[in-house]
């Protein structure tokens, strides 16, 4: 039985932190814990799962810093220093 949008998340988010042992500080967004998350150009749950594969990544943020912006496209390491900036 494939998974759904929201259990494939869960899995990739607070399921992979559990298996890491880090779902304490990790996983999911919550007052204290580290901001790493993607923000994408749409809502997965809201598209067809034939579509996921089309999504782009617009941001890209590690420990509350952003590491990667779409529009820029500059590449950021989380000390703040320019990677790659085309």
């Amino acid at each position: 039985m494939p998974a759904t949008s929201r259990t494939a998340v869960e899995l990739l988010t607070i399921g992979g932190a559990r298996v890491a042992g880090k779902d304490q500080g990790r996983g999911n967004i919550i007052v204290g814990k580290s901001a790493d998350l993607i923000v994408l150009d749409r809502n997965i749950f809201d598209i067809p799962a034939e579509e996921v594969g089309d999504i782009k990544v617009l941001r890209i943020v590690f420990e509350g810093r952003t590491v990667y912006l779409a529009e820029s496209g500059s590449v950021v390491d989380p000390r703040g220093d320019y990677l790659y900036t085309p």
